[in-house]
């Protein structure tokens, strides 16, 4: 049984291939990443700018009636059942919340 000889001299051929294969895979490697920069930072931004458009336009698209608003909120207020006279000045769908419960939409100092 004859023992193949694995041992392969290095020639400037053999010198230049290995050169142009490591080059081959950086400019793959560049390349792929070029993809992703492109798909990350364009792609995926328009279609967040589109689907943002599409909630602006559908999201209020009822008009609100401020002075039915407040007619109706006067109007629940004389209805309005009051136990104490702290909830006087207090509506009926504020005294079923909590006391001192902060305002979530208020900045905070």
């Amino acid at each position: 049984m004859s023992i193949p000889n694995l041992k392969k001299d290095f020639t400037l051929g053999s010198l230049i291939n290995s050169f142009l294969y490591i080059i081959l895979g950086i400019l793959a490697l560049i390349g792929f990443w070029l993809i992703l920069f492109i798909y990350n930072n364009f792609y995926t931004t328009i279609g967040r700018a589109e689907t943002i458009l599409i909630l602006k336009s559908e999201l209020a698209v009822d008009v609100l009636d401020v002075s039915l608003y407040d007619k109706i909120k006067k109007d629940l207020n004389l209805l309005a059942p009051y136990t104490s006279s702290e909830s006087a000045s207090a509506s009926s769908t504020n005294s079923l919340l909590p006391q001192n419960l902060p305002n979530p939409f208020l900045a905070k100092p």
